[in-house]
């Protein structure tokens, strides 16, 4: 039999054209870290074209390329759950919500930042504050006469999230953020007065599910837009209770990252 051995590399999707005499021939071709064989026959004088899915895999055979030497047969440890395939992103996001609080309109600004894996699921921290209104009469709806009259509400908390499509252009996320907050009121002309701890003011509980609807603009740029629900535990003033806090948000956002 006639014995003919040549070694050849091509990149990927170009084609290449060898002249061989009639005959049956045995290839060999190795793709990424897989070994493919094909048996054909070449007729007289005709043009013979060659695909990859007229390959098959050897599925036994260690592919090694000339001048190297073999790998050790290495056995992988059988788990539950295998970290080959995973990967990572993240994100950092501007977030702003109009809301209705005390039955007034209300704007909270706030943002997210994330770890993404696979591209579907989100594990970070979000929140947001109060940015109008922050006056404690337009707050709360009632006369005050004091120096405390401006108005610190905010919350924040863990974000999980979820991308159903994250590769198309137009994805559904919901999520959820869990974690707590506080409101107080303070005086505007006394900076330490507005962290000051001890001033009054309540700390709460605080779970906001959300649904969002984001828009790939470029490959590491998002924009979107939803509506969540503010559910709050442990506020209790004589003119405002957890009933008051609680409402609808709908929210615009822009984010950046690794999607």
């Amino acid at each position: 039999d006639n014995i003919l051995i040549a070694e050849l590399q091509k990149s990927y999707g170009r084609e290449m054209e060898i002249a061989l005499p009639e005959g049956e021939y045995s290839l060999s071709a190795r793709i990424d870290d897989n070994l493919f064989e094909s048996k054909i026959t070449i007729p007289s004088g005709d043009r013979y074209i060659l695909a990859q899915s007229d390959m098959t895999p050897t599925g036994t055979e260690s592919t090694v390329y000339k001048g190297n030497t073999k790998p050790e047969n290495k056995k992988n440890k059988k788990v539950i759950f295998s970290t080959d395939k995973i990967t990572h992103g993240g994100y950092i996001g501007v977030y702003n919500q109009a809301t209705v609080m005390n039955g007034r309109f209300c704007n909270l600004t706030g943002g997210k930042a994330a770890w993404i894996i696979n591209h579907n699921f989100a594990l970070g921290a979000g929140g947001y504050g109060l940015t109008y209104p922050v006056n404690r009469e337009k707050f709360t709806g009632e006369t005050y006469t004091g120096i405390e009259t401006d108005t610190a509400f905010g919350f924040g908390g863990v974000l999980l999230e979820y991308y159903v499509w994250p590769e198309d252009v137009i994805t559904i996320a919901p999520g959820i953020i869990t974690g707590a907050g506080a409101i107080k009121y303070y005086d505007p002309n006394s900076p330490d007065d507005k962290n000051d701890e001890e001033n009054g003011g309540d700390k709460f509980f605080v779970i906001l599910p959300e649904i969002n609807i984001y828009i790939n603009v470029t490959e590491h740029v998002r924009i979107g837009a939803g509506i969540s629900y503010r559910f709050v535990y442990g506020i209790d003033q004589n003119n405002l209770t957890d009933k008051d806090i609680r409402g609808f948000s709908f929210s615009v956002s822009a984010a950046a990252g690794f999607f």
